[in-house]
């Protein structure tokens, strides 16, 4: 009798030990399968960034035409609004915005325009009146009114476009091309237009 109820405990407890071992092999088959993708899928993630209210996404290496618009509305207001104290702010600010190549060059010519507020004791100020992200060339254009406040006497307004090319790399943002111009942003419409307009005249 009792070696009866011995081997048939015994053949329970292995076929216990056996589901037990598939099941810990499934799951170790899991979470090699669940590790692998982890490293190796390029994740799109989807936020809503402050002061927006769309979602936006941010791939591996592409971003949408929203956030493209919405990093670069941040730098344009963040340079477009300079005061003589402000200004080491503002470098600071952008140091993490700009390629370091870009931000190098950028550094020097944002203390040259600090030291000139200072001296002139004037403030810059700037509202932006229209966006662009442009697809095939992968600009961006933000263009609105800047204008001018000295110390004494009246401001002076103008309108000008502030266009950038970021590029996004490992999820990180960077801008690698940065210009800022008077007048409508030089978009491929714009360049169109006035190619036109040079053939005719010539």
């Amino acid at each position: 009798m009792f070696n009866k109820n011995f081997i048939k405990d015994r053949a329970t407890a292995l076929k216990v030990a056996n589901k037990l071992s598939l099941s810990q092999l499934i799951t170790v088959g899991l979470l090699v399968f669940t590790t692998y993708h982890a490293v190796t899928n390029k994740t799109i993630v989807e936020i809503i960034p402050p002061y927006l209210d769309e979602r936006i996404t941010l791939a591996y290496e592409s971003a949408s035409s929203k956030y493209h618009i919405k990093y670069a509305l941040f730098t344009a207001i963040t340079m477009g609004n300079v005061t003589p104290s402000s200004i080491s702010t503002t470098i600071d600010a952008l140091q993490t915005t700009f390629t370091p190549e870009l931000y190098h060059s950028l550094k020097a010519q944002l203390r040259d325009q600090g030291e000139s507020l200072r001296k002139s004791g004037s403030t810059l100020d700037f509202k932006p009146k229209t966006w662009e992200f442009e697809p095939d060339t992968g600009l961006t254009f933000i263009t609105g009114v800047q204008k001018m406040i000295p110390l004494h006497g009246n401001p002076t307004s103008k309108t000008i476009t502030y266009e950038f090319a970021i590029e996004v790399n490992n999820y990180v943002p960077w801008i690698k091309h940065f210009v800022v111009y008077n007048g409508v942003a030089h978009n491929q419409r714009w360049v169109d237009e006035n190619s036109d307009r040079t053939a005719g005249a010539s």
